[in-house]
């Protein structure tokens, strides 16, 4: 949806963006040049917040579905930039 234009798409991408970019330890780490400590966080959000979640979750049937759909769509909408223009 990002990459054909659609508005509700690209606000939402915006609005995800621009709050992570304001409040996530590795993101506040990555701008004032701490790049070690903003590894090590995006590798213990990754973890506590995704792996080990998700592995969990797997055991079920139908509760991965929700949890990767919307995984699958902040990976979409985070395909593009600040300008709306392709990362990929």
């Amino acid at each position: 949806m990002v990459h054909s234009g659609k508005n509700f798409a690209l606000s939402c991408r915006d609005n995800i963006v621009g709050k992570v970019l304001k409040t996530d330890k590795a993101s506040l780490n990555h701008q004032k040049g701490n790049n070690f400590s903003a590894v090590i966080n995006d590798f213990k959000g990754n973890l506590l917040f995704g792996a080990i979640p998700q592995t969990i979750m797997g055991l079920g049937i139908v509760v991965p579905y929700f949890t990767v759909s919307k995984q699958g769509w902040i990976g979409g909408i985070v395909s593009v930039n600040s300008l709306h223009k392709s990362r990929l």
